[in-house]
């Protein structure tokens, strides 16, 4: 009797653990990779890559707006003064400002 549960706590352990990854995978086929320009304090412009649920840029735009952004040491939290623009991560900014950066950014 008792090898009989422990075959069955571990088949549902098991199976448990099987449906969390599926539901991790179909989450993270659900988020859409970004693009942001943001403004931080002190007039400093940074191009970050972001992914999302949101299916839309400017809902991005708005949802980062709202928190700040991590610093290139993924320690440093900085805050947002003003998102410009998000796109999609292999779209073009239709700023010319945002378009610059984008290109400094990737050299």
């Amino acid at each position: 009797m008792k090898v009989n549960v422990i075959v069955w706590g571990g088949l549902v352990s098991a199976l448990s653990l099987f449906v969390a990854m599926n539901a991790e995978a179909t989450n993270k086929r659900d988020l859409i990779e970004y693009k942001c320009h943001f403004e931080l304090a002190g007039n400093k412009h940074v191009i970050k890559y972001v992914v999302s649920k949101a299916k839309h840029p400017a809902t991005v735009a708005l949802e980062m707006s709202k928190k700040p952004i991590f610093a290139k040491n993924g320690v440093s939290r900085l805050a947002v003064r003003k998102v410009v623009q998000c796109v999609g991560a292999k779209d073009s900014f239709k700023a010319v400002e945002s378009q610059q950066l984008d290109q400094v950014t990737l050299s």
